[in-house]
C-alpha cells in the first residue's frame, strides 16, 4: 500500500454520533448533526462547540434520528435550512420528514422551521432508514429514502 500524501487530525470531541455536516458559507464554522437530534455549530480553526437552539423535535430511537444535512443544505448567501430528520406521531409510528429553517449563526439558533414533505407510510419500526437530499438549478428538492417503499419525491418550495 502507497504512503499517503496527508495527515488527518482530530478537529473535534465530544459529539454524540455525528452524522453530517455542512460548511456555513462565507465563515470558518462548520454545522455538525449529531443522530439523537442536537445541531452543533463548530468553528472549524478551534474546535469551539456551541449548541443550535429551535431544532425540531427528531425521534431518536433505535437506529433512527437526525438523518441527513446534506440533516442539511445551506443555500449560499441566504439562511436557509434544508433537513431530513425522523419524527412520530403520538402513536409512536415514524417516518422521515423533510423540512427547512431559517439558520441565524450569530444567534445559533433555527427559525420559521416548516415541514415541507412527510414520508408516508408511518411504520411502527425504529430500525435503519435513511434518507437523501438532492438540490437542482430550478429550486427542486429530490427526497429519497432508504429502507422505505416511499417513491422518489420531488419538491419545489415556494
Amino acid at each position: 500500500m502507497a504512503k499517503a500524501d496527508y495527515t488527518v487530525e482530530t478537529a473535534v470531541e465530544g459529539l454524540a454520533n455525528p452524522w453530517s455536516m455542512v460548511f456555513v458559507p462565507d465563515s470558518r464554522m462548520m454545522l455538525v448533526s449529531e443522530r439523537p437530534g442536537a445541531l452543533r455549530l463548530i468553528d472549524r480553526d478551534s474546535g469551539e462547540m456551541h449548541a443550535v437552539s429551535r431544532v425540531p423535535e427528531v425521534h431518536a430511537e433505535g437506529q433512527v434520528g437526525c438523518l441527513t444535512s446534506p440533516c442539511m443544505r445551506i443555500v449560499r448567501r441566504s439562511p436557509d435550512f434544508t433537513m431530513s430528520f425522523s419524527g412520530a406521531d403520538a402513536r409512536g409510528r415514524s417516518t422521515t420528514y423533510v423540512g427547512r429553517a431559517r439558520f441565524d449563526a450569530k444567534e445559533r439558533s433555527l427559525s420559521d422551521v416548516e415541514v415541507l414533505h412527510m414520508v408516508e407510510p408511518l411504520v411502527n419500526s425504529n430500525a435503519h432508514y435513511d434518507s437523501r437530499l438532492a438540490f437542482d438549478d430550478d429550486g427542486y428538492i429530490y427526497v429519497i429514502v432508504d429502507g422505505s417503499s416511499a417513491p422518489l419525491a420531488r419538491l419545489r418550495p415556494e
